[in-house]
């Protein structure tokens, strides 16, 4: 289904969610930022999921809202679907739709196990600490490339950055989950290299 517009009223994504439960068999609607997710009573399907992508353009003061219908049975690419809608889904055979359920379900589980890395991280790795990654991690800078598998931490904000001795590079590591715990010690001196890095 291609994209339908209304003009908003109010607010433009209150109005998206009262016409979304002004559907007939609508049992509950959740939002993730600009999109929607509804589950929907169907006398051959069940419960299923409807993913309502939605944007926003204002002219001349006033806001029009885009939006597009996809039914998990067409396997959309969305699947930070809210756990209340989740549970409301029933069981179905359609393939795209157990695809987009398992995808779904894997977004779950890696979020709960980068909780569980973020608190262990936590309560283990000090600023200094020598920590090793479960695999190599390769990247880019300009026209040289790195591979690292064993790095010092330097500091935690947004995300975790550490330090290559052997390159003097730093780098940035997204998921707790790419850390080997097992392998990961303190180490009490820091390297001259380090130091230097971090007085810089």
């Amino acid at each position: 289904m291609g994209w339908d517009s209304f003009v908003a009223k109010g607010n433009p994504y209150d109005d998206v969610k009262q016409r979304l439960l002004g559907f007939e068999k609508c049992l509950d609607v959740s939002r993730k930022g600009s999109t929607f997710f509804c589950a929907i009573q169907n006398e051959d399907l069940g419960v299923y999921c409807l993913v309502v992508l939605c944007r926003v353009e204002t002219r001349h003061y006033i806001p029009t809202v885009y939006y597009r219908l996809i039914s998990e049975l067409n396997g959309p690419y969305q699947y930070d679907c809210p756990k209340k809608i989740f549970k409301l889904l029933t069981p179905t055979t359609d393939p795209l739709a157990q695809k987009w359920r398992a995808n779904v379900q894997k977004l779950y589980d890696d979020r709960k196990e980068s909780g569980k890395g973020k608190r262990k991280f936590n309560k283990l790795i000090k600023e200094g600490d020598r920590v090793y990654l479960k695999s190599s991690y390769s990247f880019r800078r300009s026209k040289d490339s790195y591979s690292w598998t064993e790095v010092t931490f330097l500091y935690k904000r947004n995300n975790l950055s550490f330090f290559s001795e052997n390159d003097n590079r730093d780098m940035v590591v997204h998921k707790y989950t790419d850390i080997d715990y097992e392998r990961t010690l303190p180490v009490l001196e820091r390297s001259r290299k380090l130091e230097t890095f971090l007085d810089e």
